[in-house]
């Protein structure tokens, strides 16, 4: 099935050269990113003094005072994140609000300070979190560990702006009015906290290694609230999907390097710490269960052998999720993040295609996210995602569809 190219008129030279849609973020678009490539729109953007102890990167330095150089570790080999060879950012920025404000340099945006807007948001962030409202779902065995993220959120700018930006985003499904206010806010903390999150070689070590965890588990949540929350049409929402899942592995790189050290601190001796959420690949399922009619349907299906591993793979792993997803609604939301860590990246690369087969295994993806459509950054997700994908599939597909219809 193809798909007709929508021009982008304001998009970089490398997105025009290439024939490709440009997303036209800033500092530089997501495909420039995603491909490694160095993005015209980055000429725009003045390099800022760089300090001697933190090295350059693909997104200019900002002031030292306002975001600080990696600590270092005081026992052990630190863990260097990214590549130090292209400078590539470790986790991808997501669309930059400094689109809107051409005049407006990446060194001012990092270097602008807190307001009494965000000191509420802080307040609204610590008293849900102490309230139990569900607010942010971590394993269970890192149960003091929400302490440890906002002690340290006081010292680490890009961890205290991803808080407020999952607290305004959490704070936009609440309020009363003023919810495009939140949003907006949202997504510009989020834009900083990434930039400076990448705008330096961060080493995890027994110093920072609870604030790039933390940092990496409230963006993957706060990730999944914005790929779905007012989506509208299915277009949209899977380009959104792909770029979630492009995070989510980025993310994986980071809180694995990190977990070891933090769950150090965290583990008990009656909580063991597994840390299979956050590998990749595909773990054993129980062989039978909600996605044995697909894979009968997609063995009988005609494609090639290795497309066909790639979808088996793909559904081996949400049976794997379906099977754990059971034991408790903790387990229901970790489980929709599991599915974007573990997925290939055939898989994505199929989707992006819109194979049919491969919205039909998004489908079955969101009756995960209806299972877990209690947690405030899912909500009605799964239920749209179903409906969406068969309505644009058609009567033709109803018959692979039928068990995700029936799950809503």
């Amino acid at each position: 099935m193809r798909r007709s190219h929508i021009k982008s008129r304001n998009g970089c030279k490398e997105c025009k050269q290439r024939k490709v849609k440009c997303d036209e973020a800033r500092p530089a678009c997501g495909r420039c990113v995603a491909t490694k490539r160095q993005c015209s729109f980055l000429d725009g953007f003045p390099a800022a003094a760089s300090s001697e102890s933190s090295p350059s990167a693909t997104l200019p330095l900002a002031s030292t005072s306002h975001s600080p150089a990696p600590s270092r570790s005081t026992g052990g080999t630190p863990t260097h994140l990214g590549d130090a060879e292209s400078h590539t950012p470790v986790i991808s920025p997501a669309a930059s609000v400094l689109a809107s404000d051409p005049g407006q340099t990446l060194a001012s945006f990092l270097e602008e300070r807190y307001s009494l807007c965000h000191l509420e948001l802080l307040f609204h962030l610590k008293d849900s979190l102490a309230g139990g409202s569900g607010l942010l779902r971590m394993p269970s065995q890192v149960g003091n560990f929400i302490d440890l993220m906002l002690r340290e959120s006081f010292k680490t700018s890009y961890l205290m702006d991803e808080m407020l930006a999952f607290g305004a985003a959490h704070k936009s499904t609440v309020a009363h009015d003023d919810e495009r206010v939140y949003r907006l806010e949202s997504t510009r903390l989020q834009s900083r906290a990434l930039a400076q999150f990448n705008s330096g070689q961060i080493q995890v070590t027994d110093g920072n290694c609870v604030a790039v965890f933390a940092f990496s588990a409230l963006l993957g949540q706060h990730a999944l609230f914005d790929t779905f929350s007012g989506a509208s049409d299915l277009p949209t929402a899977l380009e959104k999907l792909i770029g979630c899942i492009n995070l989510h592995q980025g993310i994986r790189a980071v809180a694995g390097q990190s977990w070891e050290k933090v769950s150090r601190l965290v583990q008990t001796q009656d909580s063991p710490v597994d840390p299979a959420h956050m590998s990749a690949g595909t773990p054993a399922s129980s062989g039978a269960g909600e996605c044995d009619d697909l894979l009968r349907r997609l063995r009988d299906a005609d494609m090639t052998q290795r497309t066909l591993q790639c979808y088996e793979e793909a559904v081996g792993i949400l049976q794997y999720l379906f099977d754990t997803s059971r034991a408790s609604d903790e387990r229901r939301f970790i489980a929709c993040q599991e599915w974007l860590v573990r997925v290939s990246k055939e898989f994505v690369s199929l989707l992006d295609q819109r194979r049919p087969e491969a919205l039909v295994v998004v489908a079955f993806y969101g009756v995960l996210l209806h299972q877990a459509r209690g947690h405030w950054a899912i909500a009605n997700a799964g239920r749209f995602l179903i409906r969406a994908i068969s309505s644009h599939l058609g009567q033709y597909w109803a018959d692979w569809l039928a068990w995700p219809n029936e799950a809503i």
